[in-house]
């Protein structure tokens, strides 16, 4: 099955090959009538003047044709246009002789049979394709040789030898394919390969860091003045992890942070890494956007909700979130294990409010309460001491449900 549909795959990447190697096949074409044309000049040159002017009408004509070859209409046909361009170059040939051997039709015969083994081995096509292409060149001069009424003598010297030219051209021709479709095997894996290295390296980093490290192999550190990070992290985890097995830790830890990645990427927002059991996501960067700290407190808000449906050994999952707005420096450094995280006071300040949170709430600062003020139900808290910071305002986002609730009130 696999092979049928790599055949298929390969028909079309010949198709394509011929149409978007015209530009060499044409040098090819001229390369082949110029050596011809030298040859007409000291082999005929009572009837060259004659010859040069078929040889340059068809050249003119395929010319014409090869020019067109981007035309929708030539595009759909593409195989065959190739072909005709090719069989109308070997055909000429036939024209040729009937003006160049009057008398004798086995004169250069060799060299024919040499030109009919270059065209079908020479130019990328099917073998059946290059079949077709011999087959109708030999049509076409047996043709000539019954309007010549050729002796028995004549035809078998023709027979013979355009006969050798055409098995070993079509030889060539299917050592040609083989090779050809080796080609686009290795290719079609490389691409596959590449595929998956993109894929990795776009879900290990964001999209303009992943496009950066693949054009320059580093990323430099940039500062983003207006961000919102939010941290999350789950309550009692070390606690309820203990009586289930690493196995059962795992696929939970998997199928919950999993959930939060959907989240995240419909918020627009980018995850960072988890630590352990914990969540950290940024808005802002490297992409800036004007509404960071409305999509980071969204995101927040939904993953709580995510949440009831979720359990730790039949235990409700309990979260706690912190979100800070601010400055940040955001790159990759090191030379092994590549990440891309964040620095400064805004993390720092944003893990502090996740530490401070009562279990299923959100805690957000001050940055944070003035850049979505009058878009969410707010409660300020009294005053925090807050590690390194000394005391701290903060307020908690509630969810639709709580915000009915008579302790709930709107920040000032």
């Amino acid at each position: 099955m696999e092979e049928e549909a790599n055949k298929k795959e390969f028909n079309k990447y010949l198709i394509d090959l011929a149409g978007s190697s015209v530009s060499q096949a044409a040098i090819k074409g001229i390369l082949f009538y110029l050596s011809f044309m030298i040859w007409d000049f000291y082999a005929y040159p009572t009837v060259y003047p004659t010859l040069w002017t078929i040889r340059i009408t068809v050249a003119v004509i395929c010319v014409v044709l090869l020019s067109f070859h981007k035309h929708p209409f030539v595009q759909n046909y593409r195989r065959f246009f190739y072909l005709f361009c090719i069989s109308l170059l070997i055909n000429s040939a036939v024209v040729i002789w009937s003006f160049r051997n009057s008398l004798d039709v086995t004169k250069d015969l060799a060299i024919l049979a040499i030109a009919l083994v270059f065209v079908m081995s020479g130019f990328r096509m099917l073998l059946v394709d290059a079949l077709i292409v011999g087959g109708i060149f030999c049509f076409s001069f047996s043709i000539l040789l019954l309007s010549r009424d050729a002796s028995q003598d004549v035809w078998i010297t023709c027979v013979l030898t355009l006969g050798t030219a055409y098995v070993v051209g079509a030889i060539c021709a299917n050592i040609a394919e083989h090779y050809l479709y080796k080609t686009f095997l290795a290719e079609k894996l490389l691409r596959q390969e590449s595929n998956r290295a993109d894929n990795l390296l776009l879900k290990t980093f964001p999209v303009d860091v992943a496009n950066e490290l693949k054009l320059n192999h580093n990323s430099q550190a940039k500062k983003f003045d207006n961000v919102t990070v939010m941290f999350c992290d789950i309550i009692n985890f070390t606690e309820a992890s203990r009586s289930i097995s690493p196995e059962q830790l795992v696929e939970t830890l998997n199928h919950t942070f999993s959930a939060f990645d959907r989240l995240t990427t419909n918020f627009g927002c980018e995850k960072i890494k988890t630590v352990g059991d914990a969540y950290m996501v940024v808005c802002g960067a490297p992409t800036p956007v004007p509404d960071h700290a409305k999509k980071i407190v969204s995101l927040a808000l939904a993953i709580i909700e995510e949440t009831k449906n979720l359990s730790l050994n039949d235990r409700p999952l309990k979260l706690r979130i912190g979100i800070n707005s601010g400055p940040v420096v955001a790159g990759v450094i090191g030379q092994s294990r590549f990440a891309y995280d964040l620095w400064g006071d805004t993390v720092n300040t944003a893990s502090r409010m996740e530490s401070l949170a009562p279990p299923g709430g959100i805690l957000i600062t001050e940055s944070t309460k003035m850049l979505i003020e009058g878009h969410f139900n707010l409660e300020q808290i009294p005053t925090l001491e807050v590690k390194g910071k000394g005391a701290m305002a903060a307020w908690l986002v509630h969810t639709p449900k709580l915000a009915s609730s008579p302790t709930t009130k709107a920040a000032a």
